[in-house]
């Protein structure tokens, strides 16, 4: 909701972990993604690479902020 305030005509989506289930305007019930299609394998790895990166990110700040104290 926060991209769609800057970027109105952005297409969103999120996908659910574990369920692999795509979520978004279109498909709002969800979309279960099948792993064995390349085109969902794709997506899958970048949800995973963008949560590796936020963890990253948060532990570096949390580091960073325990030294500071």
């Amino acid at each position: 909701s926060a991209v769609k305030a800057v970027l109105p005509n952005a297409i969103c989506a999120s996908i659910a972990k574990r369920e692999e289930t795509l979520f978004s305007e279109q498909f709002p019930q969800g979309l279960l993604l099948d792993k064995h299609n390349e085109a969902a394998r794709v997506l899958l790895a970048l949800r995973d690479y963008a949560h590796h990166f936020a963890i990253s990110y948060h532990k570096l700040k949390r580091s960073k902020k325990d030294r500071v104290s």
